[in-house]
């Protein structure tokens, strides 16, 4: 098809609301002709009608200076462009759209533009309120702001906005441990009232006032300002589903922390009491083996004496006389061990004590009085 004819078909599509169609002649015209700059600005309002900012912004350009709906277009698609990334969360790159449309179009300063341009750099700032590129996107934001509400002083949003530069610069005080908190508190809650009085079903003007009482609580506000940000977080729960969400999710963490809170806290006394009555339990089955080894050591330390003054025993070398010694001094290692032990203070010399005994052997009449006398003793 001849260019001219394919130009034709693309302004019909366009006006017919068609541009995938409108796109794919004018591709079809700029493959035959690259360079013809009537193609590029049909196509680039093509893309702008469709959404394609971004394309539309580079087949804008190429022309804007030659052809006068190409620069209003032009600043149409940075605009769109901006808001698309204001929506999508890139506000940095918003920012440098809306700049765009100042800068590199003819049309330059708008009302709407500058509304724009600083709701873009506000939002950038609350990425981290505390940061250094923070301050200077919040200094930006609040001049737009002021040019917006110089220009138009009924204009509630930019009040809003205004509001919000004070309480983000609140914010980064209070987490940078500066002492003028409650007056940017102070100039937010003002602003934000301002655009209240402006229109009364600003949704966001409620909330984020609600969020400066909710702050002032912890730099001198009292139970009125608590109650002042409950109203304000409801009032604009009622006119949002936006804030609904973010107030009702908010309520079920709240209540979700008090009741782990509480959780917390009776799981805490409970393994207290689990932890003392371990500790007591452990005590008593301390205190039953010193006793019981304070016994069976004070009876052995009797046998030990009878032994000792037997000196025949020492004598005696009989093979089952040193096997019934060695069973019982066996015996008598064992428990003064446990003596030991149970005492927290191992005694190696009462164990080598045990040992030297190794070396006096005994004839198995004097291992049965041995035991004779043990368990008589025990017994008492």
């Amino acid at each position: 098809m001849e260019p001219k004819a394919l130009y034709e078909a693309a302004k019909a599509s366009v006006k017919e609301g068609n541009f995938t169609e409108a796109v794919a002649s004018l591709n079809d015209l700029l493959a035959q002709r690259p360079s013809n700059k009537k193609a590029l600005a049909l196509r680039g309002k093509a893309y702008l009608c469709a959404s394609d900012y971004r394309r539309a912004i580079a087949d804008l350009n190429k022309v804007k200076d030659e052809i006068e709906s190409a620069d209003r277009n032009l600043w149409l698609a940075y605009r769109g462009a901006g808001i698309d990334c204001l929506t999508e969360g890139n506000n940095q790159q918003a920012v440098s759209y809306f700049e765009s449309a100042t800068s590199n179009t003819s049309f330059g300063y708008s009302e709407d533009t500058s509304f724009l341009r600083g709701l873009a750099y506000l939002e950038f700032s609350a990425e981290d309120p505390s940061s250094t590129d923070s301050l200077s996107s919040r200094i930006s934001a609040e001049a737009n702001f002021d040019d917006m509400i110089g220009d138009d002083p009924t204009f509630a949003p930019a009040f809003v906005g205004r509001g919000r530069c004070h309480l983000f610069s609140a914010i980064s005080d209070a987490r940078h441990g500066y002492r003028n908190v409650a007056s940017n508190l102070k100039k937010a809650v003002n602003e934000l009232t301002e655009a209240i009085k402006l229109d009364p079903e600003m949704a966001d003007g409620y909330f984020y006032r609600g969020e400066a009482y909710i702050m002032w609580l912890d730099h001198g506000g009292t139970a009125d300002t608590r109650r002042s940000a409950d109203q304000d977080h409801q009032r604009a729960k009622s006119l949002s589903s936006r804030w609904a969400e973010v107030v009702d999710h908010r309520e079920w963490m709240r209540q979700e922390s008090e009741r782990l809170a509480k959780l917390t806290d009776a799981a805490r006394r409970q393994e207290q009491r689990r932890i003392e009555e371990e500790g007591r339990r452990l005590e008593a089955e301390r205190q039953q083996r010193v006793e019981h080894a304070k016994s069976n050591a004070g009876v052995l330390s009797g046998i030990w004496g009878w032994l000792l003054g037997k000196s025949k025993c020492p004598q005696c070398t009989s093979q089952s006389g040193r096997e019934q010694s060695r069973d019982v001094l066996d015996r008598w290692q064992e428990v003064m061990t446990d003596y030991a032990q149970a005492q927290g203070n191992y005694r190696p010399q009462a164990v080598y004590n045990v040992r030297a005994v190794r070396g006096h052997m005994h004839c198995e009449a004097c291992a049965h009085r041995w035991d004779q006398t043990y368990t008589e003793a025990h017994r008492a």
